[in-house]
């Protein structure tokens, strides 16, 4: 190993991760998870959990021995939307980089943390989304399990969008990332996700609540309809990195043409803020917006006619 080598690799070890998760009565399976994580670190010492617990929910004892070997930041709070307690653990977490997954999960590869912040490391800003295998039948297209540096939260103020309540956060943040090549998948690294729709677990309490959930709301609907929402974030990472989106849309034809024109003809100069909210706009709303603008101004004719 060479001196730079060695220099890079005390670098990785001595930066932190803080792995956020909620949990909700299961306690055996969250240590199991803690334990697995911590046997398979090439740097154990520099791991820190990060866990939202239920108000309600009387079921931990961190004091426990079986715990008090991690180092444990707990956050308690009212039972709400799994995106709002993964956001509301980094008021708590102070890693370098930030780690999610559920409580049902299993740490398979030894060194998945520095297989992970080295794929990061690769770019200078550290903005990436890095995602792993975690072993369902399923294709591995999103970041089901995955970690960012915190600038990532530093661009947005949160990992996962609050518009969207559980299902669909992962696809969110896959979506995103990959629209500016910033989305990279590990096969050779895998943390099992433990799930009973996978034939993994027993269901339980927990499971079953969130089952009733969807219930009430349909997650695929509800993603798109956010689609202009989501056209924002691509497009806040786009101009931070000053990078275009991989995609060509025509979904958002009539304000890129605006714009275009609008510049062309040197009548305005739009701020990043201004071009952002303009482009996520789609076809149909955006064309509402300038009618709604040019009838308004007609009635201003109207009224100053009147007056005369």
């Amino acid at each position: 190993m060479s001196r730079n080598e060695d220099h890079l690799l005390k670098r990785e070890k001595n930066s932190t991760i803080s792995i956020i998760c909620p949990s909700r009565g299961r306690p055996s399976q969250l240590l199991n998870m803690m334990n697995s994580a911590t046997n398979k670190s090439t740097a154990p010492q520099n791991l820190e959990f990060c866990i939202y617990i239920d108000e309600d929910d009387e079921s931990y004892n961190f004091e426990h021995t079986d715990f008090s070997k991690f180092k444990i930041q707990t956050l308690r709070g009212p039972r709400f939307w799994l995106s709002g307690m993964f956001n509301s653990l980094l008021t708590v977490a102070s890693g370098d980089y930030i780690f999610y997954c559920g409580d049902d999960v299993e740490f398979k590869t030894a060194g998945w943390d520095l297989s992970m912040k080295k794929e990061i490391d690769k770019f200078k800003d550290k903005l990436c989304v890095v995602y792993v295998n975690d072993l369902a039948k399923y294709e591995q297209k999103y970041a089901t399990i995955g970690m960012v540096h915190k600038s990532w939260i530093n661009v947005y103020g949160h990992i996962f969008t609050p518009h969207m309540r559980d299902n669909g956060i992962d696809f969110w943040i896959s979506e995103v990332a990959s629209c500016v090549g910033r989305l990279k998948y590990l096969p050779d690294v895998h943390i099992e996700h433990l799930q009973f729709r996978q034939g993994k677990s027993d269901i339980d309490e927990t499971y079953m609540d969130r089952a009733k959930s969807h219930q009430i709301y349909s997650p695929a609907a509800l993603y798109t309809s956010l689609k202009d929402e989501r056209q924002r974030d691509k497009l806040i990472l786009s101009f931070k990195l000053q990078t275009p989106l991989n995609e060509k849309s025509l979904r958002y034809l009539c304000a890129n043409i605006y714009i275009f024109l609008i510049e062309k003809f040197s009548i305005k100069k739009f701020s990043t803020s201004e071009l952002i909210y303009i482009k996520s706009i789609s076809n149909i709303k955006f064309v509402k917006k300038i009618l709604l603008k040019f009838i308004a101004s007609l009635n201003s004719i109207k009224k100053f006619f009147r007056s005369v």
